[in-house]
């Protein structure tokens, strides 16, 4: 009795969801454990046409090589197609930089989703149940989460399917003994090392046996959180429509005059606009304190990719490349003999007429001209991004001027800052590496200028 009320519980709620029903094709992510044991012969029961996948993670030593044997020995018995798969965890770890537990993660899910591809199959089941969903709303709330984070496990993410939500790991042990079926147990599911199992194994049996009722509460403040949650996604969504403007692949801006006008809700809503480039919630605690004070503006937040900088009526944010942090040295002389793939410049060697003081073909901008003295006394040269402080002696000009000066002359963009790069001298005996020779794509200086006698000078040309 109690297989078929489970069964019938679960076949509604896959349907109710849209997450699969009888005929349909599917891969169940199979462990061996009760919780994906039980899935597979509730799918298998309901008309559902399943294969299997079971990662071998190599984690428990003998115990994992017995939860194989039992999975293969499963499907032979039931005539469910199953692949296996061995993982190096360890080198997965040190390569990402990431926990075991994420790596496991991460390698799994990139197995499943490349084998619902080769399979062609509507989607991947796997065997989250309604413990599981209280356990990751306990879990999130002792971390510090948003609305989201506390609406719990969705019953589809992308083509992951999770039917057994709507039944109890105590169901769901009922069920497999009502119907005689074998699974293994994971010991490491009985430790307490992870803040997960000390839920479970510590707090719900303690909320359980103080208040029997808590489940249906955190059942229905679930509820109530996702329907929250609909209806915070939409303002959000609202908001990027008002706020968000996409430049280009390269540049987001986000418009602060709709953030300023907000009553109440904006260090959120500033999070909520900047969390998908990697930005924390104490960065939008910064930006909410600096968006209404001019002073601030030019100040810049960076995170794993991106950077992002206060103007004075926007965000703006952009990607972050290791090449914009990456110098290049380079020899005139080499250069002027085989192009170098490093630089974003060819240099050639070029004549003019003695006495002619213009030269054709030159704009300062994407091409410059520099005297051949600097191939005996200078040809050491840097390429590099700017830097607080960089000046530059403009042709055509007396004095210096500070090169962001000279960018916001030019209304330059923090994006088109982040990609300027300058050329330099190596080993200027007074200024280092400091005297710039040339502000790529905008500005020449007159260091090295040709002179009006000279008959040849060196051609550099932005590619």
């Amino acid at each position: 009795m109690i297989a078929w009320k489970i069964e019938e519980k679960v076949a509604e709620y896959a349907k109710e969801r849209n997450l699969c029903t009888k005929g349909d094709r599917v891969i169940v992510a199979l462990s061996g454990g009760a919780d994906s044991v039980a899935l597979l012969r509730v799918l298998l029961s309901i008309g559902v046409e399943c294969s299997a996948l079971h990662c071998n993670f190599g984690l428990r030593g003998a115990e994992s090589n017995r939860d194989e044997a039992f999975v293969r020995n499963l499907c032979n018995q039931w005539g469910v197609a199953l692949k296996v798969k061995q993982f190096d965890v360890a080198s997965y770890e040190r390569e990402h930089k990431v926990s075991t537990e994420m790596a496991c993660r991460e390698l799994r899910y990139m197995w499943f989703e490349d084998e619902r591809r080769e399979q062609g199959v509507k989607a991947i089941a796997v065997a989250h149940h309604y413990d599981d969903n209280v356990e990751t709303f306990f879990l999130n709330m002792l971390r510090g989460t948003g609305i989201q984070g506390l609406t719990g496990i969705r019953a589809r993410n992308g083509y992951v399917i999770r039917p057994l939500l709507c039944v109890s790991r105590e169901e769901i042990e009922a069920y497999l003994n009502e119907i005689a079926q074998d699974y293994m147990v994971d010991s490491t599911n009985l430790e307490n090392d992870f803040k997960r199992n000390k839920i479970r194994n510590v707090l719900i049996p303690t909320l359980n046996k103080l208040f029997p009722e808590y489940a249906a509460g955190v059942s229905r403040t679930l509820q109530n959180l996702q329907g929250c949650n609909e209806f915070y996604q939409n303002a959000v969504d609202a908001l990027r429509a008002k706020a968000v403007e996409y430049e280009d692949d390269n540049v987001v801006k986000i418009k602060t005059e709709p953030l300023r006008e907000m009553k109440c809700g904006r260090e959120t809503a500033i999070f909520e606009l900047i969390k998908g480039f990697g930005f924390n919630s104490y960065t939008a605690e910064l930006i909410n304190r600096a968006i209404d004070d001019s002073r601030n503006v030019g100040i810049q937040f960076l995170s794993d990719s991106y950077c992002l900088t206060i103007g004075r009526e926007e965000l703006e944010v952009f990607r972050v490349e290791d090449e914009d942090y990456t110098e290049v040295r380079v020899n005139l002389n080499d250069l002027l003999q085989a192009d170098d793939d490093r630089v974003g410049f060819t240099a050639s060697l070029e004549s003019k007429k003695k006495g002619e003081k213009r030269i054709n073909g030159i704009d300062g901008k994407r091409t410059v001209a520099l005297s051949v003295k600097i191939l005996e006394e200078n040809p050491e040269m840097i390429i590099r991004r700017w830097l607080i402080g960089d000046f530059i002696s403009p042709f055509g000009m007396n004095g210096s001027k500070l090169l962001s000066d000279l960018f916001a002359d030019n209304k330059y963009s923090a994006y088109q800052k982040q990609k300027a790069r300058i050329l330099t001298l190596a080993n200027d005996e007074i200024f280092g590496d400091r005297t710039v020779l040339w502000v790529m794509n905008l500005r020449a200086s007159r260091h090295y200028a040709v002179g009006a006698d000279d008959e040849s000078y060196v051609k550099l040309t932005m590619k």
